[in-house]
């Protein structure tokens, strides 16, 4: 368990919110670099998604899709990874927290990962299955390892759409609830994904 710094209120004497010892362990670099490099490729895919709506068909609109696949892609891959090193490098201890706080904050976290895998395969699917070709980064063709099928097209884009939902109501979750524990409680919850300034690091 982390350890913890209680002050007290001078006038009521009433333990202000636990707080993170700043020489308790953070999350790790590599870690903050997934978190932080999948969230700006999340971003991105958002805004290309929402240009597609207002940019007219042609060759504009065309090019914003191959970039939004692609990211898509990477986000899928980072994803893969991500889940992968946490698997191998628990996450630091949070600080006390209520019973559903706690079980909540797990349960976005899961469901977090549980989007970034099925949007970018459903919308692979939705493209591959109409017989369209996704080229990643404008390097390579990915295979299409599904059938030409319309039906299963138009089943994957539904799943992509209603997944996108999902995710802005989880996002929005998971950055009110950050935001609410770095300003309101200051237990430096955020702190525990943000990088580290000089006067808070470790003295050796």
């Amino acid at each position: 368990m982390p350890r913890l710094i209680y002050e007290t209120t001078a006038s009521m004497n009433i333990p202000a919110p636990p707080v993170i010892n700043p020489d308790d362990p953070r999350y790790g670099g590599t870690a903050m670099a997934f978190h932080w490099t999948v969230a700006a490729c999340i971003l991105a895919a958002v805004a290309l998604a929402l240009s597609l709506e207002i940019i007219p068909e042609g060759p504009t609109n065309d090019a914003v899709f191959a970039i939004h696949k692609s990211v898509g892609l990477v986000i899928l891959l980072l994803t893969l990874a991500r889940a992968l090193w946490r698997f191998t490098h628990p996450a630091p201890a949070l600080p006390p927290l209520p019973a559903w706080q706690r079980h909540s904050s797990q349960a976005v976290h899961l469901l977090l990962y549980v989007m970034a895998i099925i949007m970018p395969v459903s919308g692979y699917i939705a493209v591959a299955a109409r017989g369209r070709e996704t080229v990643f980064l404008g390097l390579m063709a990915v295979p299409r390892w599904v059938p030409l099928d319309r039906r299963l097209a138009h089943q994957a884009e539904t799943v992509h759409v209603v997944s996108q939902y999902v995710l802005y109501g989880l996002l929005a979750a998971h950055v009110g609830a950050a935001l609410y524990h770095h300003f309101v409680v200051h237990d430096g919850v955020l702190r525990r994904m943000w990088p580290a300034r000089p006067k808070d690091a470790p003295a050796s």
